[in-house]
């Protein structure tokens, strides 16, 4: 009954879509301000303003996503340009709710996803700014994934949302335990348990481990070609860090919303091989 295929008309579709994309614009405003203000250590009740010039937000510049554009990312008192994050959030987030909706084939899955945007979307942002896992986000998802992993297996007898949160945060531990620290940080195990214990079946976190480091060596590979395209003379040095979370995150995406799979993808291979 979980899984439990939904068929929605198309006209409906486009609506929900639309309101989900709006709605998680809204949410990604929101959550940012939470993110950015939880790193300065400063309180989160006020009136948002402009960390340059002081001057208080009005509701026509807090619009998300239109206002960005309308004054082309710059302060309407200082002409000081506004974070770019911001912006990125409030997409990001819009682009997750419309997304879990459209491409999942069950409300569960839908629900899941939108639920794990909240949290993914920040601590994807702060990744890739500071290479830093946010606990006030990842602790919080993972007690929420945990509740979600229990409640699935009292309902239906099986272990395996909580064998999935297991199987998948173990080999970033003992990576991260292995290395010191040096290979990553604690907090992308954090995210891992998390991401596992959402996960429908076992063998689908064995597939996000695999799928993160194929897609953060392809994300590394274009943002080597991109800085090669600006500065000819670009080199990656050796102790260079990559942000492994949003690898991780598209990975979960992938597997959550299709049917692609690495054990898939052996199978396919052998075929092709035989077939040959």
């Amino acid at each position: 009954m979980i899984y439990e295929p939904f068929i929605v008309q198309p006209v409906t579709a486009a609506v929900t879509v639309a309101v989900l994309f709006l709605f998680g614009a809204v949410i990604g405003s929101f959550i940012d301000v939470v993110r950015v203000r939880e790193s300065w250590k400063s309180s989160l009740k006020g009136r948002s303003h402009c960390t340059n010039c002081g001057s208080t937000l009005t509701w026509q510049m807090l619009v998300p996503i239109v206002s960005y554009i309308y004054l082309r990312g710059k302060c309407a008192s200082c002409k000081y340009p506004i974070p770019s994050h911001h912006l990125l959030s409030e997409m990001l987030m819009g682009l997750a709710f419309a997304s879990s909706f459209f491409f999942a084939d069950s409300l569960y899955i839908a629900g899941i996803g939108i639920v794990s945007a909240v949290f993914l979307v920040p601590i994807v942002i702060s990744d890739i700014e500071k290479m830093e896992v946010p606990e006030y986000f990842s602790v919080p998802f993972a007690y929420i994934s945990l509740g979600v992993a229990i409640v699935i297996t009292l309902q239906t007898g099986s272990i395996v949302p909580v064998l999935g949160g297991v199987l998948l945060a173990v080999p970033f531990f003992l990576m991260w335990l292995c290395s010191s620290g040096r290979a990553m940080g604690l907090g992308d195990a954090k995210v891992a348990v998390s991401l596992g214990f959402l996960l429908p079946v076992w063998h689908a976190a064995i597939s996000v481990f695999v799928f993160t480091f194929w897609i953060s060596t392809l994300g590394l590979l274009c943002y080597v070609l991109y800085m090669k395209t600006r500065v000819r003379s670009f080199r990656l040095k050796r102790n260079t860090r990559m942000p492994l979370v949003p690898g991780m995150v598209v990975a979960y995406a992938v597997v959550l919303f299709s049917d692609v799979s690495f054990f898939n993808i052996v199978s396919w291979g052998e075929q092709a091989f035989i077939s040959v």
